[in-house]
């Protein structure tokens, strides 16, 4: 969790678990050319050793517009695609093409750049203002604790949770939505829909 995260934070004081989130700084590393590369500070970012400087400024220039951009341009073009034309085929191959492959595996080429300037924007908001270190957190127990007590929540509130469940189709209903689950149609005032953004 960063300390920016203020809808998060905001469930966890409602879930009573925000007292007990564990808070450090952190150090970051890059690892390229088989070495670990220190890549906390702005000294450890100009003197990384698999960018020319021109591509570090190029880097460097990028980040600080992603951070920025309107999030709606992003949605119909690739991370891959995008990041290539901000910051030329060599910096991509070195920095962000590993980066999407080991968040996403596979799917790194088809995600949308809308992702990667929410996480760029997310990341910058980590930094303190102090030392530019980045702060995270973590709740003991991880996200399958946050998840347990969310979950009794819910259900103490007499909400119905169907885990594992195939929603096949989304249509409209009135001023609502209408689920199509296990070949039944249901309603609902609305529907939060976590696809990948071409779907």
């Amino acid at each position: 969790i960063c300390e920016s995260d203020s809808n998060t934070r905001a469930l966890l004081s409602e879930l009573e678990l925000e007292n007990e989130i564990k808070w450090s700084s952190v150090r970051t590393g890059f690892f390229s050319g088989g070495r670990l590369h220190e890549f906390t500070s702005v000294r450890d970012f100009l003197a990384f050793p698999p960018l020319r400087l021109h591509e570090k400024l190029r880097l460097g220039a990028a980040i600080v517009y992603a951070s920025r951009v309107d999030l709606g341009t992003l949605r119909r073009i690739t991370a891959a695609k995008w990041l290539t034309k901000l910051c030329g085929q060599r910096v991509y191959s070195q920095i962000w093409e590993p980066l999407l492959r080991a968040k996403l595996g596979a799917n790194a080429p088809n995600v949308a750049a809308s992702f990667i300037a929410v996480t760029i924007r997310r990341l910058f908001g980590a930094r303190t203002n102090s030392k530019g270190a980045e702060r995270f957190g973590y709740v003991p127990g991880g996200y399958a604790r946050i998840l347990a007590v969310l979950r009794d929540k819910l259900e103490s509130a007499g909400i119905d949770i169907r885990c594992g469940t195939r929603i096949e189709r989304i249509g409209s209903h009135g001023s609502g939505v209408e689920l199509t689950i296990g070949g039944a149609q249901e309603a609902f005032d609305g529907a939060v829909v976590t696809v990948p953004v071409p779907i």
